[in-house]
């Protein structure tokens, strides 16, 4: 996906941490959130975006540790779309 529409998703999902599915273009697919983390704006120049797997979400929630997120490249990134 373009930075542009990865864009749209993270302003309208990420603040509500909304869970999404990710499908890739490798053929898997991922379950958890995007978020906005301190350096937002560096990865988004570069199209890529944070992630965190559902079975981190809560974890994340509770203590905000940055190292439980995945730096995602929009490129490998087909399709999203919302669960909750």
């Amino acid at each position: 996906m373009m930075t542009d529409e990865m864009e749209r998703f993270v302003n309208r999902y990420a603040e509500d941490l909304h869970v999404l599915t990710m499908d890739l273009v490798t053929g898997e697919s991922l379950i958890g959130i995007l978020v906005r983390t301190t350096d937002y704006e560096d990865l988004r120049k570069f199209n890529l975006w944070c992630f965190i797997e559902s079975p981190d979400i809560l974890r994340w929630k509770n203590s905000g540790e940055i190292s439980l997120t995945q730096v995602l490249d929009g490129e490998v990134i087909e399709q999203i779309t919302t669960l909750i």
